[in-house]
């Protein structure tokens, strides 16, 4: 992670003017909200999943893993299908006060990483998977793998020369494909983890609703840091101004992506 934004901004600085990246760093921020989404069931089905494993009940825990799964998914799909007529009818790119990416492409930036950031959703789930089994460095390094795999992809429109849309389209092919590989590497390590509906309850999903409702706090405190910032900056001073807050903020965070890094070891 540290690498990737350390290497991010130069190359958009070079191959972008810099109001096309501080609106784009603005759209950006608009798809990481749908990060709610999961309603905080992936943290709570990590725990769970965890404890059921350990204390030799498999079909409990795969009981919350497919209950999850399709909450997660049913959610997800909704909102995906709310996007379209939002973005169709309001003038987003307006009301974020976006002036160097066109109006219409504005609305595809954010469908495009809106439905991104949905499928990634079900990533934290699938990462539960090998968290339950004693693996979870092994999920990490695939994640993490695929994460700069999804990266390097998305790096080279910017670099040959294409525009935020394509940009944006190409992210989010790239971890959509992520999200197949991700289930595919579950599905062969963790043979008894099935993608299915016959051990889904409804009742699974009302006992973790309080403990996954207390989760949202981390994603919402998170998204108003992060991107509330970012937006607050952009409809005050302006794009450029966005992208040098950004570029500051991102190297001054080197430390904390330190920290982090110890943390996940």
């Amino acid at each position: 992670n540290t690498a990737m934004q350390l290497i991010q901004v130069p190359l958009f600085f070079h191959f972008w003017d810099t109001a096309v990246y501080g609106d784009w760093l603005i759209v950006n921020a608009i798809p990481a909200y749908l990060a709610f989404s999961n309603i905080g069931f992936g943290n709570v089905a990590s725990n769970e999943m965890t404890m059921l494993n350990s204390a030799g009940d498999r079909d409990g825990a795969l009981r919350v893993f497919q209950s999850c799964w399709w909450l997660i998914a049913l959610i997800c799909g909704v909102i995906g299908l709310l996007l379209v007529p939002v973005l169709y009818f309001f003038p987003v790119a307006k009301l974020l006060n976006i002036h160097a990416i066109s109006a219409s492409d504005t609305k595809w930036i954010i469908f495009y990483l809106g439905i991104s950031v949905l499928l990634g959703q079900l990533e934290q789930l699938i990462s539960a998977a090998y968290t339950c089994v004693a693996r979870y460095p092994c999920g990490s390094f695939v994640k993490s793998v695929l994460s700069l795999s999804a990266f390097i992809v998305t790096m080279a429109p910017v670099v040959f020369g294409y525009g935020p849309r394509t940009t944006a389209l190409v992210f989010a092919i790239a971890n959509a494909a992520g999200t197949v590989i991700f289930s595919l590497f579950v599905r062969k390590d963790i043979p008894w983890i099935r993608f299915g509906w016959r051990y889904a309850r409804i009742s699974e999903i009302r006992r973790l609703a309080p403990p996954a409702f207390a989760f949202m706090g981390f994603p919402i405190g998170n998204a108003f840091n992060l991107q509330g910032t970012l937006m607050a900056v952009g409809y005050a001073l302006g794009p450029v101004a966005v992208a040098i807050f950004a570029s500051a903020r991102t190297v001054s965070r080197v430390a904390l992506q330190m920290v982090q890094m110890i943390n996940n070891t």
